[in-house]
């Protein structure tokens, strides 16, 4: 007769081997989804990710802005102006808020503000591309329904490897007739000018 304990191995063996089950059929599934770093469709094309982001309703640069940040100097500015601290008043020492830190030698910042619009959440990043000429980042505005209009300025700030390519940022706009999503160029980036 099966103690309590053979009862509880039996049933976690089974419990394994139904886990194991799952997994393997899913990624049967979803052999077609493309790992990150790795080929994502035809050609040398690979999806990137972004390890930290930033997204929000409410920032303090109210006009549309689109910029690649690459220097410490650069992401300090952008930072303050983001948050509405005056950079000559800030002191990092004196419970100011602080500056996110970012290896700006592994890593760059693609910084969008997307001006006065109503009823938004922030700036959501769906994929970013990257080709032997360029990387293209593609996002989406997050709104939402309400009785009467929220004044926001949505903004996303994407963390992402370093690159010295130029850079398309894509807006998601309305879907096509076969309900496909379009995309509307919102800005091209060049690739940063070599220090001499």
């Amino acid at each position: 007769m099966p103690t309590r304990l053979h009862k509880i191995m039996l049933y976690e063996g089974k419990l394994a081997m139904l886990l194991l089950a799952a997994t393997c059929g899913a990624l049967m599934c979803c052999h077609a989804v493309s790992v990150p770093g790795e080929a994502a469709g035809p050609g040398d094309a690979k999806q990137i990710s972004s390890p930290v982001s930033w997204s929000g309703a409410k920032t303090g640069i109210a006009e549309p802005t689109c910029l690649r940040i690459t220097t410490e100097k650069e992401w300090r500015a952008l930072w303050l102006r983001h948050i509405g601290v005056e950079a000559k008043s800030h002191d990092a020492l004196h419970n100011d808020p602080p500056i996110p830190k970012v290896d700006f030698g592994t890593h760059m910042v693609i910084a969008i503000f997307g001006g006065a619009k109503d009823n938004t959440q922030g700036l959501r990043m769906w994929s970013v591309i990257e080709t032997v000429e360029q990387l293209t980042l593609r996002y989406s505005v997050q709104f939402y329904n309400n009785i009467k209009d929220d004044p926001t300025t949505p903004y996303g700030i994407f963390v992402l490897p370093r690159s010295d390519k130029k850079l398309a940022v894509e807006e998601l706009g309305h879907n096509d007739s076969q309900g496909n999503p379009t995309w509307r160029k919102l800005k091209e980036l060049p690739a940063p000018k070599e220090k001499e």
